[in-house]
């Protein structure tokens, strides 16, 4: 699956087929799946490359949804914790990488 990554937004940003490399991982979950939860530690950011995401915040009031191209992690974090639960809604393919090496060029979504 990585042969994919330089159609992939975050793969063209770390310069895969040019030379570089995606340090992500790519990952397919069945529909129910959590991909993290509330009060979790905040090591990994997740690009969603195909399927739909439910982001439930730690109010329970607010529930988002994601699709394909969105960015999940960075922006939920609040003192190194996770401020909501991410569970895939269909099944989900998504790639996974450290904190450190998400490219700050690319946006994120909540």
């Amino acid at each position: 699956m990585k042969d994919q990554c330089g159609s992939c937004s975050i793969g063209k940003l770390m310069g895969h087929g040019a030379g570089g490399y995606c340090p992500f991982l790519e990952e397919s979950l069945a529909p129910g799946s959590v991909i993290f939860d509330l009060g979790s530690e905040a090591i990994y950011s997740w690009y969603l490359k195909e399927g739909t995401v439910c982001l439930l915040h730690q109010d329970s009031s607010v529930q988002v949804v994601r699709g394909p191209s969105d960015v999940l992690g960075p922006a939920l974090v609040e003192q190194g914790r996770r401020t909501a639960r991410a569970i895939a809604i269909t099944e989900v393919s998504l790639c996974r990488g450290a904190n450190a090496v998400l490219p700050s060029q690319h946006g994120e979504s909540p």
